[in-house]
């Protein structure tokens, strides 16, 4: 059910209306997120983009988790988590970052680009939930061990609440 109204949400159009714009056209915005043509087109070969990973989260705050007052889940965007994972003092961060010590639980999506050079790079998505309130972090991975060294970066960083351990790992 939510799946389907996220689609009605962005009125996804026919393949003609995708070819006849640019990939760089914005194909619809929702709050502080656009989706480009090229965004909307990676999802029929089943690929997510940073920017469709963000617009998702941005529903589910707005649509969803908006619903429920006592929620305390933070959806980090990818672009976020990225610089987390890149900084080397995240305390240069704090300004940027939400107040994680006040959730419960912090979903951070994590790509496997290592270059920050590199425009859009990277190739696989995973996902590392952190349990605050239980101290623990869980790295969610279609391809093992995948992005298993990129989540435990950000997993111990010091802005990551009590620098989580993933289970199963010598962290």
């Amino acid at each position: 059910m939510i799946l389907g109204r996220f689609w009605m949400c962005i009125g996804v159009g026919s393949a003609a209306d995708l070819m006849q714009a640019s990939p760089d056209d914005t194909y619809v915005t929702y709050y502080d997120i656009s989706l480009t043509n090229e965004d909307v087109d990676t999802l029929k070969n089943d690929w997510l983009t940073d920017n469709v990973i963000a617009f998702w989260e941005e529903y589910l705050e707005r649509e969803v988790i908006s619903h429920y007052q006592t929620t305390r889940i933070i959806l980090l965007r990818p672009s976020m988590s990225y610089l987390l994972y890149q900084t080397p003092d995240p305390r240069s961060l704090r300004g940027a970052l939400p107040e994680f010590s006040r959730a419960s639980h912090i979903f951070l999506p994590i790509n496997d680009c290592r270059s920050v050079t590199e425009a859009e790079g990277g190739t696989h998505w995973s996902l590392l939930l952190v349990s605050v309130v239980d101290n623990v972090a869980f790295h969610y991975d279609s391809l093992p061990p995948g992005n298993r060294n990129e989540a435990l970066r950000v997993a111990q960083k010091d802005q990551c609440p009590s620098r989580s351990r993933i289970p199963g790992s010598s962290n």
